[in-house]
């Protein structure tokens, strides 16, 4: 040791040499701009790391399952057995026409949509589940009352956890029973067809057929209802419509009679009014007497002649010539035998001339009846031809009358057919509500269930694997979320953009942690031994010059493994013939010295405090090339001890004398320490215990690292389970178990 120190400064060019490579971390660092919590690392979605978190959390999944599944088994036995009776009904779009005349009903058409869906919701219309209720009477049945009850609790615990009042609130009873009446009612349309089931849930056997046969009855009732309902208010409508209509009938027959007999108007028709029929009357007899007042005039105008017509045709002249042509032939007869004067021919003589005055009178009466005849057929027609005018301005002042006559006769017969029309309707609808047509029945009936509907334990138990699977499954990735700790190598370059200088995996045998530390040397072939040795070479590729000279191995906090990570990495650097001087840099809590069982009497701490040098407090060890100075006794101001003159000149000069210098530095956060040995040293490699430490932890710890301008070379994963294969390459390797009957023995 003392003549490594005493060494010819014939080294200065190696010594200027690294800190040209101590420059190089430092503008490394600069341009990369290392600042925790910035770095966002995209890459896919690696199914094999889901594989893996479901393998590292498999006692939770499976936990998980059992609780699941035994609870529903234990939930299923205990259920109460629950019996579904079910009805079959159709449903027509229309009910069957009785009448011929059109129902007051409106007829769905066969393009609405909605009618079906209409029905379905009738069928869980809360009327019609009070109607069922309050018929069976199901407030009293002790089965569902116990439900029903258990069901009314819940609802106030639930109201008086929400603070609501119970006067704002208030748990009505009969709505608690609707309510559990259409949660155990199913309805189930059978599809592309006019069915549908109804199905009734019910711990009553019996109890649940005979609430779906009730249910489906009342069903149809209140659809019959409905329609009768429906003819009720029609027909009361009617009736009051007629009332009305009757009586503005009334009004407009009383406004037409008393129209007519203002104005005088018998009967405006036509053919029915007088003064019409007078006047047609009164053309054909003033024609009639025109043709008889020139009939007689003609005849009038013969009785001139002698021989007249009339004279000729008078069977009074005809007889009266005839007797004087019998007196004349007698007188003829008489006069061969008697003389004129003779008194028999005068007796004939009187007679001849008392028949010729009798024909001069009567054809002087005829003359005279005649004339008579004329001038009463004149003055006949006279009449007429006054009595036409007089009728023809009767007729035409009437019609200019029946102007408003006829508005008040059509308005009367408008009101009265609107009038009959009403009463025929209200006849049609008082028939038509008598009758009970409907459009839903019954294809079958509800009958007694012959096993439970549920609970299926079966069913039941596949749903809780599932469950159970997935719902572990769940808790799994959630643990997993939740848990903010280090898992893999590449969560230094996610969450800090830190490179990783390896993994140290963890050691499954019985090996205390003395042993651990000292496990590269007596063990050379085992996966920690190898770790180490994967560490050094990413070390050696930390600059263009090889591993750093100085290194301080830190970690966010204490029991992570940067003690045993800094002994073993030196020991792998004496496997390369290397001088390596190891330095217990925790002045607080030593532990170098435990591990390599040597006395901490003297130290770090003595020669920052005394005169005494860097040779008095190192101590050489047994593995060739290996010096340690360990921390001393437990001084009270470490911090200070470590950021003096004589912490600097301490590393210059070991950095001269020896190929490596490694720092076992105490944890980051909570202590300057580590802060203040990271700016006097080349690199600082930050130590992770998987699974332990905290992502915060780690972001902080680099946070104050880089504030502090230290060169974060990179970082350590410690105690990796290489059994399960989630983290990397290990599982690949041989174990430790399988060659540590090959290896060399620790030390007792």
């Amino acid at each position: 040791m003392t003549q490594l120190l005493n060494k010819d400064a014939a080294n200065d060019e190696d010594r200027s040499n690294k800190r040209v490579d101590r420059s190089i971390y430092d503008r490394r660092k600069l341009a990369t701009g290392i600042v925790a919590n910035t770095y966002v690392h995209d890459e896919d979605v690696n199914l094999r790391d889901y594989w893996h978190i479901i393998i590292n959390r498999r006692w939770i999944i499976l936990l998980f399952l059992f609780v699941v599944l035994l609870s529903t088994l234990v939930a299923t036995f205990l259920m109460t057995p629950i019996y579904r009776a079910s009805l079959l009904l159709q449903i027509e779009r229309e009910p069957a026409k009785v009448l011929e005349f059109q129902d007051i009903n409106p007829v769905e058409s066969s393009r609405d949509k909605d009618f079906y869906q209409t029905q379905y919701e009738l069928l869980k219309s809360r009327s019609l589940s009070k109607r069922v209720v309050d018929e069976l009477d199901l407030y009293s049945n002790p089965i569902l009352k116990k439900i029903v009850i258990k069901k009314s609790i819940l609802s106030s615990m639930l109201i008086s956890l929400s603070g609501q009042t119970a006067s704002t609130e208030a748990i009505n009873e009969e709505e608690l029973w609707i309510n559990y009446f259409l949660q155990q009612l199913t309805i189930e349309p059978v599809k592309n067809s006019r069915l549908v089931r109804v199905h009734f849930d019910s711990p009553d056997v019996s109890l649940s057929a005979q609430v779906i046969n009730t249910y489906a009855d009342n069903f149809i009732n209140m659809n019959l209802e409905r329609r009768f309902e429906a003819s009720s208010y029609a027909k009361t409508f009617l009736e009051d419509r007629l009332a009305q209509v009757q009586a503005k009938l009334e009004e407009s027959e009383q406004k037409l009679v008393k129209f007519a007999r203002e104005n005088q108007i018998v009967n405006i028709s036509s053919s029915q009014n007088i003064d019409s029929q007078r006047l047609t009357e009164m053309n054909v007899a003033l024609s009639k007497a025109g043709q008889d007042r020139i009939d007689a005039e003609a005849t009038y105008n013969q009785t001139t002649n002698s021989d007249f017509f009339e004279v000729l045709s008078s069977k009074v002249v005809q007889e009266l010539k005839h007797t004087l042509a019998k007196l004349e032939a007698q007188y003829s007869d008489q006069l061969k035998i008697y003389k004129p004067a003779y008194p028999t021919m005068q007796q004939l003589k009187g007679q001849i001339e008392k028949i010729e005055s009798k024909i001069i009178e009567e054809i002087n009466s005829i003359r005279v009846a005649i004339k008579s005849q004329f001038q009463a057929a004149l003055e006949k027609e006279k009449l007429l031809k006054a009595e036409l005018i007089i009728l023809q301005e009767n007729v035409l002042g009437l019609q200019d009358r029946s102007i408003q006559y006829n508005i008040l006769q059509r308005e009367v017969q408008t009101n009265r057919e609107l009038y009959q029309g009403l009463l025929q309707r209200m006849k049609e609808v008082g028939v038509a509500g008598g009758i009970s047509s409907n459009n839903i029945f019954i294809v079958d009936a509800a009958v007694e269930p012959d096993k439970k509907h549920k609970p299926k334990l079966v069913i039941n138990m596949l749903l809780a694997l599932l469950v159970g699977l997935l719902g572990g499954i769940g808790l799994a990735f959630l643990f997993e979320h939740l848990d903010d700790t280090l898992k893999q190598a590449d969560d230094f370059e996610k969450l800090v953009s830190l490179p990783s200088l390896g993994l140290v995996p963890v050691v499954s045998e019985n090996v205390s942690t003395s042993d651990l530390g000292l496990l590269s040397h007596y063990d050379s072939g085992s996966m920690l031994a190898e770790a180490y040795r994967s560490i050094r070479t990413s070390l050696s590729f930390g600059t263009t010059k090889g591993a750093p000279t100085s290194l301080l191995i830190t970690s966010p906090g204490p029991g992570e493994g940067k003690t045993t990570s800094a002994l073993n990495i030196a020991i792998t650097f004496t496997q390369l013939n290397k001088q390596v001087l190891l330095i217990d840099g925790d002045l607080r809590n030593p532990s170098i010295h435990k591990l390599l069982r040597i006395r901490n009497n003297i130290g770090l701490s003595n020669y920052l405090t005394s005169e005494t040098g860097p040779a008095d407090v190192s101590q050489d060890t047994e593995i060739e090339g290996l010096f340690v100075m360990p921390a001393g006794p437990v001084c009270p101001n470490p911090a200070e001890l470590l950021s003096s003159e004589k912490m600097g000149e301490l590393l210059t000069i070991a950095q001269h004398k020896f190929d490596y210098v490694i720092i076992d530095g105490p944890p980051v956060l909570g202590l300057a320490d580590a802060l203040i040995l990271s700016k006097q040293v080349v690199a600082v490699a930050m130590i992770a215990e998987a699974g332990s430490t905290r992502t915060g932890m780690l972001k902080m710890s680099v946070k104050r690292l880089v504030k502090a301008h230290a060169n974060i070379m990179g970082g350590i994963l410690t105690k990796i389970d290489a059994k399960h294969g989630l983290y990397g390459y290990y599982g690949q390797y041989y174990s430790y178990e399988r060659d540590q009957e090959n290896s060399p023995k620790l030390p007792v």
